[in-house]
């Protein structure tokens, strides 16, 4: 079994990939990324493919307080017991 740390947020394209770098360049191990529903509201001020959707990420392991400073804004929680996809995985392992 395999701690999980799971961060959701409201996150436009761009963020989303800057979520996704930041992942890797902590070591962590994703696990999954999944939109939870269609946009619920337009930006403020539209910008031509700029929409925002909610996410869940979900990665391996819990995050130090380096991690939970790289992701503030977003709602993160740590679930224990995760059965699946790169369980038991570590990057870099030989």
């Amino acid at each position: 079994m395999v701690m999980v740390t799971v961060m959701a947020g409201e996150l436009d394209q761009a963020a989303l990939h800057g979520l996704l770098e930041r992942i890797r360049s902590l070591g962590l191990d994703l696990l999954e990324v999944r939109r939870l529903r269609p946009p619920r509201r337009k930006p403020q001020t539209p910008q031509p493919g700029m929409s925002s959707h909610a996410y869940e990420i979900r990665v391996a392991g819990p995050l130090g307080p380096a991690g939970r400073e790289a992701f503030a804004g977003l709602v993160v929680e740590v679930e224990a017991g995760h059965e699946g996809p790169g369980a038991g995985y570590r990057s870099g392992s030989s």
